[in-house]
């Protein structure tokens, strides 16, 4: 457990055996027909050997960040459930982290993203996007 993924949150509340929980506004871009699946059918957990946190969903609570991953951004509320900390290249968690974590968290100016933005990558959408009446979707105008 994080005890301090952010102070950013929308929602928190300890439970009686001190986890925290939070929940979050994230932000996920990507292009429009996508966009429309999503608001349709619910996220599809992406995978591949290329990513820095392993199989996931990419958010961030920047809405910059995802600007350029795509025309239109979701907005989501997020729940982070148990949230793993990864902090440098090569974290032994850095693609393994589902099976302990709801999330993985990569903090600001750590060295793992060059634009130096936090990333966060979410496991379950049972646990962290809890309907997708909870997404707002936006357009960006140039």
């Amino acid at each position: 457990m994080m005890a301090g993924f952010s102070n950013l949150a929308v929602w928190t509340q300890e439970t009686t055996s001190g986890f925290r929980q939070q929940a979050f506004v994230m932000f996920h871009a990507t292009d429009a027909d996508s966009a429309a699946s999503i608001l349709e059918e619910g996220f599809i957990i992406s995978t591949g050997g290329n990513q820095m946190l392993g199989n996931g969903i990419y958010a961030s609570t920047k809405w910059s960040k995802t600007l350029s991953y795509g025309d239109v951004v979701i907005k989501l509320l997020v729940y982070a459930g148990r949230v793993a900390k990864i902090d440098c290249q090569g974290h032994p968690m850095q693609k393994t982290w589902q099976k302990w974590y709801e999330s993985a968290w990569v903090p600001p100016n750590c060295g793992m993203v060059q634009s130096g933005f936090t990333v966060s990558r979410l496991w379950s959408l049972l646990t962290s996007v809890e309907a997708a009446s909870t997404c707002s979707c936006y357009r960006r105008t140039a």
